[in-house]
Formats: structure tokens, sequence, C-alpha cells
């Protein structure tokens, strides 16, 4: 392999790296979600008034956590159900992340959906 192809090759593994929701990331929507959990009905109502969910980028980064590390998509799995009564309009995201994670090769992984 050519250093310039090298070079193009772990530059791009840098960037997927940096893409990837780690285990503190997870940790750490997760205590934001349950801090906001006494908001989280208000907005609710306010959502299926039309109003748009406020917590959903959030979700949407749990449900990324999927393509994390091994450890990161035990987690994701595990919060994906913890919220995703609350997140009825990322239904489909959050349930195709969960059947990719039934397909993982780590056995440990695949228990956790």
């Amino acid at each position: 392999m050519a250093i310039h192809e090298l070079a193009t090759f772990l530059n791009a593994r840098q960037v997927d790296n940096e893409r990837m929701t780690t285990v503190e990331q997870l940790y750490n929507l997760c205590e934001k979600l349950d801090n906001a959990k006494g908001k989280l009905a208000e907005v609710i109502v306010l959502f299926e008034s039309g109003t748009l969910f406020q917590h959903g980028a959030d979700f949407d980064a749990i449900i990324a956590g999927v393509s994390g590390d091994e450890k990161a998509k035990k987690l994701a799995a595990q919060l994906i159900f913890r919220y995703f009564s609350k997140f009825a309009d990322k239904g489909d995201q959050a349930l195709d992340a969960l059947f990719a994670l039934c397909e993982n090769p780590d056995i440990n992984v695949r228990e956790r959906c």
C-alpha cells in the first residue's frame, strides 16, 4: 500500500471514529434525558400538537451508538429500549438499529436486543 493510500485510509478511519458515539457520550445523553423527565410529558404534548420535540437529537445520537464499539452497542440497545416510548416518531429508526444489532456477530451484543 502506497504512503498516500495509507494516509487516506487512516484519515477516513479517524473521521469515522470521531463520528462514533462513545459509551461516555451515551451516559451523558442518558443523564440529560433523565434530567428532562419532568419536562418530557409536557414536551410530548407539544410534539403531538405539532411542535418539534426538543430531545429528538439526543435520541438520534443514542440510536447512532449502535455503530460504536461493542460496549457502546450494548449500552445503546439498552437506552433505545428505555426511551423508545418517548420518541414514537423515531420508532422506525430505533427498530432498524435494534435489528442491525440482532445480526451482530458478537453474542453479547445480540443478547441485549
